[in-house]
């Protein structure tokens, strides 16, 4: 599939009833990918993959807030073979297939792998989840990979 890369402006998750827009972050203050500044759009990662592009597209997206659930609430009952549909600012679409739902301690996801460049056409959505306290936050990562549909 050779269509032009683009830069994801809506995501959707039809299994999830997910649709929400999609905005452009970079690093926050600790060099880490920055979230969302609303909880119900959802963040592209620039330093990552543009859609349909060769390389890992990296999304992310609240799990809730002080006002109850937020976009990516239900993203842990995401199963394998579920699609994710990223449409672009012209109308581009790409689909993609549900590979793997995994969450780890936030001191130990894999970041690497989680951000890493591959040969595949990846897209990675990133959520928290466990148990929340005011001082750290919520203390596990939530991480649904998917591969492009051809």
């Amino acid at each position: 599939m050779d269509e032009e890369a683009f830069i994801p402006t809506r995501i959707t998750i039809p299994t999830l009833d997910v649709k929400a827009n999609i905005e452009v972050v970079g690093k926050d203050k600790q060099g880490r990918m920055d979230v969302p500044k609303q909880t119900d759009q959802v963040a592209w990662y620039k330093y990552g993959a543009k859609a349909g592009q060769t390389g890992n597209v990296v999304l992310a997206g609240h799990l809730d807030d002080q006002e109850g659930p937020a976009v990516f609430y239900d993203l842990a009952k995401m199963k394998k073979g579920q699609r994710i549909e990223v449409t672009g600012k012209a109308g581009q679409q790409v689909s993609y297939v549900v590979t793997n739902v995994m969450s780890y301690p936030v001191d130990e996801a894999p970041v690497g792998s989680i951000f890493g460049a591959t040969v595949m056409n990846k897209l990675t959505l990133i959520s928290c989840i466990g148990t929340f306290s005011e001082s750290k936050g919520y203390d596990q990562r939530l991480v649904v990979t998917a591969e492009q549909d051809e």
